[in-house]
């Protein structure tokens, strides 16, 4: 007559919840975890503009004084409307925008600007 070990029906079931809590945890990560972001890319001329989420940068000019974005939103995706225009300084080719909703879709448009406030280029692009 063989020896039953107890511990068996206990360890089999263990491995199960173990295996479980594995597939859950690669869910969850998933979820949490965004795979590769998609960065678009625009380019009129020379000039380069990307984006990442709600990032954006482009390809600095020399004759570049300053850098002007104008931020579009739009709720249906075809009326758009100019909400903010912001000045960057001719060594920062990036910026940030924080909090923007959702719910709403948005465009930047980067117009490089020489020493004269004349626009010697422009992109324009989803955030």
């Amino acid at each position: 007559m063989g020896v039953v070990n107890s511990n068996m029906g206990i360890q089999n079931r263990l491995d199960k919840v173990y295996d479980e809590l594995q597939k859950l945890n690669k869910r969850i990560d998933n979820l949490i975890l965004p795979s590769t972001p998609e960065v678009k890319e625009t380019t009129n001329g020379a000039f380069t503009l990307k984006s990442v989420a709600n990032m954006i940068w482009w390809t600095k000019d020399e004759k570049a004084a300053r850098y002007r974005i104008k931020l579009f939103a739009s709720v249906n995706g075809e009326d758009w409307d100019e909400i903010d225009v912001i000045e960057v300084d001719r060594e920062r080719a990036y910026w940030v925008f924080s909090d923007l909703p959702k719910s709403i879709r948005f465009k930047a448009e980067v117009i490089v600007e020489n020493r004269n406030g004349e626009p010697i280029g422009s992109a324009l692009i989803n955030i």
